[in-house]
């Protein structure tokens, strides 16, 4: 994969002073651009949603704790690399590396003297640790692709199929887990994961690295059909219609549905009008009860359902809410979930 010409980073400092002299000292020969500033994580979660930063440039003042779930939550749905520029004490320093898994060799003490000309003797190492954060964040999701799975199986009997899944919180790694291992001529799949506009598109760009199938964030008119991942874009419904023997998506505009644009239950509940017994329905880790009416009428149309199991979840919300309403007939465990619905195609 070819690296990105520039490094979008985003700085998130308590200390004004830190802040000036980052934003000034970053030009245009370092490769970085400073799309952000804050002085909280409360503050930064809207630059994060818009700015869409490849690296984070992070100091939080003591007490960590509100900061550091906050970001733990964030980042769990938006993986972006964090470079720790710090005044923390040791104790502090430990938590927040262990909580957010920043590398040792990303971290870099502030000057407890002279702050601005520390760091501006310093910023050619906080720039050479930002390149390298960003460099090392793509290689992690080229080295998560798997070999796929490889079983004897009809085609024809399964090409019609419509794979619909949905997600959450944690639903960006269990995502990867479930498309990463699949053969590239599975049939169609449509993803509700609840993100903002902007992020799904890269969301879609990483996993295409990932998988033998081709996955894009999809188009009003995309066609689904075998070997097709297609990610509903932030800020837009998704729906699946039937066209004769083939299905595309309907991708407009639309009012929040169960507190989300895009809404699994929306995209679940047009695969059950117009799939039928020909769907699949997986919801994964989530918040809250999104997707459980529209898997159950996935299910009460025929389809296959299936939800993730509470040990492998980052949050057993969604899947819950599923299992206990009848929507999803069992309980599977992340590591199970591809061979499960390779099984339920051709088994």
């Amino acid at each position: 994969m070819t690296l990105p010409i520039r490094t979008k980073l985003l700085v998130i400092d308590y200390m004004a002073l830190v802040r000036q002299v980052v934003v000034e000292g970053f030009g245009v020969s370092t490769g970085i651009d400073v799309v952000g500033a804050a002085s909280n994580t409360l503050l930064a979660q809207r630059k994060i949603l818009t700015a869409q930063p490849d690296v984070i440039l992070l100091d939080v003042q003591p007490p960590i704790d509100r900061d550091i779930a906050f970001l733990q939550a964030l980042l769990a749905d938006f993986p972006i690399p964090i470079v720790l520029l710090t005044a923390l004490d040791d104790a502090d320093r430990l938590a927040v590396m262990g909580t957010l898994h920043i590398k040792r060799t990303y971290v870099i003490t502030k000057p407890h003297t002279r702050l601005s000309q520390g760091l501006k003797a310093r910023l050619g190492d906080i720039a050479a640790a930002v390149r390298k954060a960003h460099q090392d964040d793509v290689l992690v999701w080229q080295r998560k692709r798997r070999s796929p799975i490889v079983i004897s199986r009809t085609l024809t009997a399964a090409s019609d199929r419509v794979i619909a899944i949905g997600a959450s919180t944690g639903g960006t790694e269990a995502i990867r887990d479930v498309l990463s291992p699949l053969p590239y001529d599975t049939p169609g799949i449509v993803i509700v994961q609840h993100m903002p506009g902007g992020f799904t598109r890269k969301f879609a760009e990483r996993l295409n690295e990932l998988t033998a199938m081709e996955v894009k964030e999809a188009e009003d008119g995309d066609k689904v059909c075998p070997g097709c991942v297609l990610l509903a874009p932030g800020g837009s419904q998704m729906r699946v219609v039937r066209h004769g023997q083939s299905y595309t998506v309907r991708v407009e505009p639309g009012a929040k549905v169960n507190g989300h644009c895009p809404s699994v239950d929306v995209l679940m509940h047009s695969v059950a009008q117009h799939a039928g017994s020909r769907g699949i329905g997986i919801l994964l880790t989530g918040m809250g009860s999104d997707g459980a009416e529209g898997m159950k009428a996935m299910r009460h149309a025929g389809a296959i359902t299936f939800a993730q199991d509470a040990q492998t979840c980052v949050v057993f919300g969604m899947p819950k809410e599923a299992y206990q309403r009848g929507g999803a007939e069992k309980l599977v465990p992340l590591q199970d979930m591809a061979k499960q619905l390779l099984a339920s195609l051709y088994g």
